[in-house]
């Protein structure tokens, strides 16, 4: 037999020539996931994402507040990004998007091609900088192994860095190593680090010393 419509039903929204998408949460239980399930965006190349403290409480850590129900997993933008033609995205800003490290690194893997980025939250572990760094082991000593596959988004250019759960120290080698890559016009080549983004007290004045002096710095 057919199944009822819930009145609550969103429809399925696909936005063919949508190319740039900016969403703010900052009205308590606002929670954007059910808007993003509904929509597919084949051409987009900028998406931004910012969410309140309520739900990064409530996705994270199953806080319970009145007429929220807490998740534990927040697939919303890995499914938009398997929906979309994410080899297009060049811009993703997810500052406290309340993912755990598995998912923000499949996000990250779908978005492979970003020369801007982003991040911020409890998902941003050392394990998630080591692998955009590409000290994660799995080309060491290996000459055979395809540089751009072992590290996460190869073609960084800038890069953005909120309160994270990663160490000061993960965060300097990340910087260091990838600003000294070398600049190539070939679209499959790691591209040169040249713009770094820090938010307050990310790192102190020790940390901020041992950074390459020709990157730029903005805090």
């Amino acid at each position: 037999s057919a199944q009822p419509i819930s009145p609550f039903a969103v429809p399925k929204l696909t936005l063919p020539h949508l190319e740039s998408v900016s969403i703010v949460c900052f009205y308590g239980d606002c929670d954007p996931g059910t808007l993003l399930d509904s929509l597919t965006l084949p051409s987009l190349f900028s998406f931004r994402l910012a969410m309140s403290e309520v739900m990064r409480d409530v996705i994270d850590h199953g806080v319970e507040v009145p007429g929220v129900q807490g998740q534990g997993r927040w697939m919303h933008v890995v499914r938009l990004l398997e929906r979309a033609d994410s080899e297009k995205l060049t811009l993703l800003s997810l500052p406290d998007t309340p993912m755990s490290p598995a998912e923000l690194r499949r996000t990250l893997v779908l978005a492979r091609n970003c020369r801007h980025v982003v991040l911020g939250g409890q998902a941003v572990t050392d394990e998630i900088l080591q692998e955009i760094e590409g000290n994660n082991g799995s080309a060491d000593g290996d000459e055979d192994v395809d540089t751009d596959s072992s590290l996460l988004v190869p073609k960084l250019l800038s890069l953005e860095l909120h309160d994270t759960a990663a160490s000061q120290e993960s965060i300097v080698s990340l910087v260091r190593a990838r600003s000294m890559l070398e600049d190539d016009e070939d679209d499959d080549r790691r591209r040169t680090l040249e713009s770094l983004v820090l938010g307050e007290n990310v790192l102190d004045e020790d940390s901020l010393s041992q950074l390459p002096e020709e990157l730029v710095v903005e805090l």
